[in-house]
């Protein structure tokens, strides 16, 4: 059985009630227009709304990711039900299916002018032109880039390490004129070092990783759809990547379920000789859009067996409810089903292994808060079934998070969030807490600045780690950092303090012809390191 102290038994009753009720007087309130990016070309955002409705060029808008501002847009061309955007300033990637809030709207044409303007229409004679349908041809985007880190080792130990990287991503979709997409996505390193770790890991040796190589299609309006090759779906959340077969039958814009099948990676378990098959079942519900209020739910029943015994076998089942970007709730829970040797060793049928709460909620314009509940442990799998009880750490972990953002002025915002961890077999509770403002486009101008001021207090140790730093950003994509940083720590066991300290100076630039070019040194001094850091990396956005 689960064992909770009195008083982490009531945390996620607790945290479920502030995430609904608090909000609940704002579930039905009427929210702002929200839109979602449809895809993202080159040098343009593509929206799911347009002029029916209300967007209009010039309208200035806020990207959001999992509740956080990525981007900013301005509309540069309205249709009736699209519309495409130009990028103002760019925090981090965008992705179809973000986001996207109107924060400013253009002047709209008066009434008057906008009668008089329809009048003259009339009155001109118009002259109809045959429109031609331009067929959509294939997007495609990713990336092929050469990557070099060195860490130059000042210290006595002189261990100094080189590992050049070959990165290599593409997504093709639109192909064949239908909703076909090819996914690949690899990535080899080689790591050199001076010397040979005693633990046994050689001073040179490759990783060659091929993430995904995916056929997929994806058209929710066709009766099916599947995905085959190395594949991974947030449909079967926990099961990761499988070399095989994913089918779904879209029985209507409401309902879906699908199977799924194949072969663990080999790449995952290193140089472990075994083969891991994973099967299982899946199948969803979501009812609304993103523009007002959205429920989703997906419950899958996965398994992973070394021939014919059971590795794992567990159920997984998350829930998600939006309204606009007002609102945001989110849950997942991981239960094993344990049978055969597991049965055995757990002395359970049935496992709780995983219980993760989310919510955030809008107030305005300016503030949000956010709350998280994390309730977790290790789980055994055929590969760690002959561990001593000794060495395998089945402790459960409880941690509870609250954050909270707030933009004081146009470019200005504060950010902040603190925590508290429990782990079941340890008397004492870890927290840690972080806080920070932003500023952007300083007084109009391109000049950015950040500070960051976090600490920590665990079992082993209690400590402290601000930074700062300050950015120019350039037309055409450019940029420069400088940051300095400071990390300090005392350990409990003898109260020795340690500290360390480093410089670093960052540069990237958008070249033509789609090139573009990464640049970081980082210059580091303390008790437990010094040296310098050297990162660059050249690479051509397809």
């Amino acid at each position: 059985m689960i064992k909770q102290t009195h008083w982490t038994r009531y945390i996620p009753i607790g945290l479920i009630l502030l995430l609904v009720l608090a909000p609940a007087t704002a579930l039905f309130a009427q929210g702002k227009t929200v839109f979602a990016v449809k895809y993202i070309s080159a040098e343009n955002v593509y929206l799911n709304g347009g002029a029916r409705d209300s967007l209009a060029q010039g309208d200035e808008c806020t990207v959001l990711h999992n509740g956080k501002e990525i981007a900013r847009l301005r509309v540069a061309y309205v249709a009736g039900h699209s519309a495409s955007c130009e990028i103002l300033e760019k925090k981090e990637p965008i992705s179809a299916g973000d986001r996207v809030v109107v924060v400013r709207r253009a002047p709209r044409v008066s009434n008057k002018k906008k009668e008089k303007t329809e009048a003259v229409k009339q009155a001109a004679p118009v002259k109809k032109r045959k429109r031609q349908r331009r067929s959509a041809g294939p997007k495609i985007s990713g990336y092929l880039s050469a990557q070099w880190y060195r860490f130059d080792d000042l210290g006595a130990g002189n261990r100094d390490f080189n590992q050049p990287t070959f990165r290599f991503s593409l997504r093709a979709r639109r192909l064949f004129g239908d909703a076909y997409t090819l996914r690949i996505k690899a990535r080899s390193r080689y790591d050199q070092r001076r010397y040979a770790s005693r633990t046994g890991i050689p001073d040179k040796e490759w990783h060659n990783r091929l993430y995904e190589v995916s056929f997929r299609y994806e058209n929710e309006n066709a009766p099916f759809n599947y995905a085959v090759g190395r594949v991974f779906s947030n449909a079967f959340s926990g099961v990761g990547y499988i070399d095989g077969l994913m089918a779904q039958h879209n029985i209507n814009t409401n309902w879906r379920w699908g199977l799924f099948g194949g072969i663990q990676p080999e790449w995952q378990y290193a140089d472990v000789s075994a083969t891991i098959q994973k099967y299982g079942v899946f199948a969803s519900y979501s009812l609304g859009d993103f523009r007002t209020r959205r429920f989703a739910s997906t419950l899958s029943l996965a398994g992973a067996y070394h021939n014919s015994e059971v590795s794992r076998e567990f159920m997984y089942w998350q829930n998600s409810y939006t309204v606009g970007s007002r609102l945001y709730l989110f849950q997942s829970l991981e239960l094993d089903l344990n049978r055969d040797w597991k049965q055995t060793t757990t002395h359970e049928s049935v496992s709780m292994t995983g219980l993760y709460l989310n919510g955030r909620y809008q107030f305005n314009n300016q503030w949000s808060l956010g709350m998280s509940y994390d309730n977790r442990k290790n789980y055994l799998t055929w590969f760690s079934r002959d561990l001593a009880d000794s060495l395998f750490d089945d402790a459960f972990r409880q941690g509870l998070r609250l954050s909270v953002n707030g933009r004081l002025f146009r470019n200005f915002r504060v950010y902040g969030n603190a925590g508290l961890r429990h782990r079941q077999d340890q008397p004492d509770i870890t927290w840690s807490y972080m806080a920070g403002v932003n500023w952007n486009r300083i007084m109009r101008t391109a000049f950015n600045f950040n500070f960051r001021y976090a600490g920590f207090n665990n079992f082993y140790t209690i400590g402290v780690n601000p930074t700062v730093s300050a950015g120019w950003r350039m037309r055409g994509g450019h940029q420069l950092r400088a940051s300095y940083g400071y990390y300090g720590y005392t350990l409990k066991a003898d109260q020795s303090f340690n500290q360390r300290q480093w410089m670093r100076f960052n540069a990237d630039f958008e070249l033509p012809v789609r090139i573009f070019l990464s640049s970081e040194y980082q210059y580091e001094w303390g008790d437990d390191l010094n040296g310098q850091r050297f990162f660059i990396e050249l690479g051509y956005r397809l």
